[in-house]
């Protein structure tokens, strides 16, 4: 009866060919590899959160060109996934009949670093489930059309959209505003000085746990600690654990703004409520509940989430006054910028101002904050500074 009926969907549907119980992943890993459920188990788990989030997310969008377009996602063809990077440099929209399934209505065109991006969770997609990967020659051949178009458009915005730094004079206005009378501020000014002192990413800090952090005791009995050693158990640069010397120290300066006092302010407010045991930074809500008590999602230890750390910073930006309703701030040259306070500004604020000292060494800074050996990103970080003084050509020209 219902099948008769006049605003009955059309189409490629849930019962088709490319059914959408695959728009969530390819295959669950026991059922394509000749494995023990164990060992499956283990080699899911070696995935990062994130990482897995980003594959799931990724094959969902590709699994629904699939099912639209008639073709196999899995395994794919080269040309099937050139096709599908194409499809992606404009707006994909989502059928209404399975925008419920999918949960949006449409996807925004890609750049050509998110196209790389695509193409290694769908080729890293094919590896877990048991295929061989699809050649990417030609799918990487879009990518690079699509990079030389955006390049030729006059129109097109160019360039790596990179966070804001938030340097040290930043930092010391935003804690300026912070009020340690609360819970809520005594953890907060705690966490963006770890951020701005280790230069860490903001899913690493978040990612301590209170056995992570430990005074470093000076040689002298009577002295007060030198500071902090904080051991970051995992990276971006050491996802798994297996590297066991990443312990970055963290001096005691003392003043306002010592790291070393604010992470004691808040580990001796944790221990006051019986705290003693897990995440640094536990999840804490309006009313006061802490870790897994309190509202929020997140992991299930009860530890804050990148995301959280990333509305923290910017809350604390915008109270200092350090984002504008409008979104840009007036440069030296009289010419808008953009403001772009995230969990990263941070970083980019300790790589910035490390930079700037007379002593600096790259391969220091670069591994106090966690950078892989060599890394370009570090110089990039730093350029973002150069100014008008910096011109290599100087007064090479009369006047």
């Amino acid at each position: 009866m219902d099948e008769d009926r006049a605003d009955a969907p059309s189409g490629p549907s849930a019962a088709g060919p490319g059914r959408l119980s695959r728009l969530t992943h390819p295959a669950p890993v026991t059922a394509e590899l000749d494995l023990p459920p164990e060992t499956a188990a283990r080699i899911a788990a070696a995935v990062p959160a994130n990482t897995r989030r980003n594959w799931e997310s990724r094959w969902r969008a590709f699994a629904l060109w699939c099912l639209l377009t008639e073709r196999n996602p899995l395994p794919a063809s080269p040309e099937t996934l050139a096709a599908y990077l194409d499809a992606r440099t404009s707006v994909l929209p989502v059928p209404a009949h399975l925008r419920r399934a999918v949960g949006r209505t449409s996807y925004e065109p890609l750049t050509p670093s998110s196209l790389a991006s695509h193409l290694g969770s769908l080729r890293a997609a094919h590896r877990m489930a048991g295929y061989v990967s699809p050649d990417p020659y030609l799918a990487n051949l879009v990518i690079k059309a699509r990079a030389s178009q955006l390049a030729a458009d006059p129109d097109a915005e160019v360039g790596i959209r990179q966070a804001t730094p938030l340097r040290g004079r930043h930092l010391a206005a935003i804690l300026d505003r912070i009020d340690t009378a609360n819970p809520a501020g005594l953890r907060d000014r705690a966490l963006l000085l770890l951020l701005y002192k280790t230069g860490r990413r903001g899913k690493e800090v978040a990612g301590l746990n209170l056995a992570d952090v430990r005074d470093a005791e000076s040689p002298d009995p009577d002295a007060p600690p030198l500071g902090l050693r904080v051991t970051f158990r995992t990276s971006k640069t050491n996802p798994h654990g297996l590297r066991r010397d990443d312990t970055v120290k963290v001096r005691r300066t003392g003043g306002t703004y010592c790291p070393y006092a604010a992470v004691r302010a808040w580990r001796l407010h944790l221990a006051g409520r019986g705290y003693t045991s897990g995440p640094l930074f536990p999840r804490l809500d309006r009313h006061g509940n802490l870790g897994a008590a309190a509202a929020g999602r997140g992991a299930n230890d009860g530890r804050i989430t990148p995301k959280t750390v990333h509305a923290i910073v910017r809350a604390r930006a915008a109270a200092a006054g350090l984002v504008p309703e409008s979104g840009y701030r007036e440069g030296s040259d009289g010419l808008p910028v953009l403001v772009r306070i995230t969990a990263h500004s941070t970083r980019r604020g300790f790589v910035t101002d490390a930079f700037t000292r007379p002593d600096a060494d790259p391969e220091k800074i670069g591994r106090h904050a966690g950078f892989a050996p060599g890394s370009r990103t570090l110089y990039r970080y730093r350029e973002i500074e150069l100014g008008w003084d910096d011109d290599p050509t100087g007064d090479l020209l009369p006047s």
